[in-house]
């Protein structure tokens, strides 16, 4: 996550990521054995003009803890009781690699902890 911070800081990086929830299609995907998933937010596009400086239109985070962690993070999300993600963990969670997708140019940046 250094790199990215180095771009965002902490607090923007989690409004951000937040905001994305707020405006956003949420998708999951796990993995057999249960040992990993990851969660993809794609902006809408009312909300991608609000953020058009960044250009940023989706935003992918990769996950990799026991299955009944990552069943609970699911929930969290799902329900949107929070609309806060904290960088590095949640739950037990632990965030090992996030992708940066921009819009005008389609370029995918990615960063690993």
């Amino acid at each position: 996550m250094r790199e990215l911070l180095n771009i965002l800081d902490e607090k923007s990086y989690v409004a951000l990521v937040g905001n994305f929830l707020k405006h956003s299609k949420l998708e999951f995907k796990e993995g057999k054995d249960g040992s990993w998933c990851h969660f993809k937010l794609s902006v809408n596009q009312e909300y991608r003009k609000k953020i058009n400086n960044l250009n940023i239109i989706e935003v992918i985070c990769y996950i990799s803890r026991p299955t009944t962690q990552i069943r609970c993070l699911k929930r969290y999300f799902d329900n949107k009781e929070s609309s806060v993600l904290v960088v590095g963990s949640l739950k037990n969670m632990v965030i090992y690699a996030v992708n940066i997708t921009f819009l005008k140019t389609r370029t995918r940046l990615g960063f690993d902890s």
